[in-house]
């Protein structure tokens, strides 16, 4: 039986990553990455939270593969000092287009990186820091800053 079949949309996402801190008001930032999935298979673990959670796990476990695939996850982009990754759910019935369903800051501080998360319908998470090895890029930096989610 297919997901749509039982009442269960599947999800597309979008990650968007930019140079610079994000301001509400501020200039724009340099986009520096950007990719996109869907995940169309069942989860191989329970999901029992809302759909922005369900969207970002499903962001985490699909680069996961990507990255088990291959050495680097694409489109590779240098870790700078200061970053803003967002989240979004890009093609979904009732939600618009572009929909962003969470926002990580970024902070580099040499070889160590730590952010914090801001989810819809959620409070800030500030996350564990982690290591930058020199061959990582931002998405690898993304993805193991939220590995907490599949702990």
């Amino acid at each position: 039986m297919s997901r749509t079949a039982r009442g269960v949309r599947p999800l597309s996402w979008r990650v968007r990553a930019y140079d610079g801190e994000y301001l509400q008001h501020g200039a724009p930032l340099p986009l520096i990455a950007e990719i996109s999935g869907n995940a169309d298979d069942e989860p191989s673990i329970p999901i029992e939270h809302d759909r922005a959670q369900r969207c970002l796990l499903a962001v985490v476990l699909n680069l996961d593969c990507r990255r088990m695939a291959c050495d680097l996850l694409h489109p590779f982009a240098r870790v700078s000092d200061s970053m803003t990754v967002f989240v979004e759910e890009p093609e979904s019935d009732g939600v618009a287009a572009g929909h962003v369903i969470a926002r990580l800051d970024l902070m580099r501080e040499a070889d160590i990186a730590h952010g914090s998360l801001l989810m819809e319908n959620q409070p800030r998470i500030d996350l564990e820091t982690v290591k930058i090895e020199p061959a990582d890029g931002v998405l690898d930096v993304l993805l193991r800053l939220l590995a907490f989610m599949v702990r």
